[in-house]
């Protein structure tokens, strides 16, 4: 693989992560591109890995979204295909939790999930 393959790899996982920190924080690509100063059509390049995100606006995209800039490049190995088909799978599923309107339930929910993850053996 050469190092334009790779690069485009990148894009693509980095892409990915905005996405679904976006997804996760219940906004849509024109909220995070009003808070950005930017068109949502930029955001959709950046998720989808056509246009790199330089390193400016990666720190500037990280503050909107509560995460350290370090977070779009944690184990850049790239997904396979069930891994790829889990997070669409956990998106979809956090994109849903977000619509509940009332906040009791929403935070019941996620209480319950926490207290799954924490009671696995791993």
């Amino acid at each position: 693989m050469g190092a334009s393959d790779r690069i485009s790899q990148i894009n693509s996982v980095v892409g990915s992560r905005l996405k679904e920190l976006r997804l996760l924080h219940g906004m849509t690509q024109q909220d995070l591109s009003r808070k950005l100063n930017l068109t949502y059509q930029q955001i959709q390049k950046y998720e989808v890995g056509k246009n790199a995100i330089g390193a400016g606006r990666l720190y500037l995209i990280s503050q909107v979204l509560e995460v350290s800039p370090l977070y779009f490049f944690d184990d850049l190995s790239i997904p396979t295909a069930s891994i790829q088909e889990s997070r669409a799978a956990s998106l979809k599923l956090a994109a849903q939790i977000n619509t509940i309107q009332n906040l009791h339930i929403r935070k019941g929910i996620e209480a319950l999930i926490l207290a799954t993850v924490k009671a696995e053996p791993h």
